[in-house]
């Protein structure tokens, strides 16, 4: 499903191998499928070059679960020399919904000062709040998810 900025944001990290062993994506796709599932996500479909995932949002895990804010993402591994290339999507959709409801709720509870200020003041909180909070987490669980150090 093909969602716009700002409900998906995407970047892309350079990961090298801890060991050894030559590179195998198919073991590192499988590595952070299951980190994934451990995480929570509810769907985790592996590909040959790539993982696509769902998450239940806040409304099915912990509070602080690393996927609580995100709907659901991919993830893209390619060999580049002796490092992989993760380039991952994740979108935001039900965490967009949820800060646009509150937002609203907050400026009809304000409606006798700015109900619009608050209203978007409470939106921009909930929503680029958990967004960034997202942003800065997941890519320091790639490195952790699997056998490889960041680069």
């Amino acid at each position: 499903m093909a969602v716009p900025f700002p409900l998906t944001w995407t970047w892309s990290t350079r990961l090298l191998r801890a060991s050894s062993t030559p590179l195998d994506v198919q073991s590192e796709i499988e590595q952070l499928a299951d980190a994934l599932r451990r995480e929570g996500a509810k769907s985790v479909i592996p590909y040959p070059n790539s993982i696509e995932f769902e998450c239940p949002g806040v409304a099915g895990m912990r509070r602080y679960a690393l996927l609580a804010p995100i709907s659901g993402g991919s993830i893209s591994i390619e060999e580049r020399d002796a490092q992989l290339e993760l380039t991952y999507s994740l979108r935001f959709v039900l965490a967009f919904w949820a800060a646009l409801a509150f937002g609203v709720l907050f400026g009809l509870l304000n409606i006798d000062h700015d109900p619009l200020k608050y209203g978007a003041l409470v939106f921009i909180w909930l929503f680029f709040g958990n967004v960034a909070i997202s942003l800065y987490r997941f890519p320091r669980f790639l490195p952790r998810s699997k056998e490889c150090v960041a680069a």
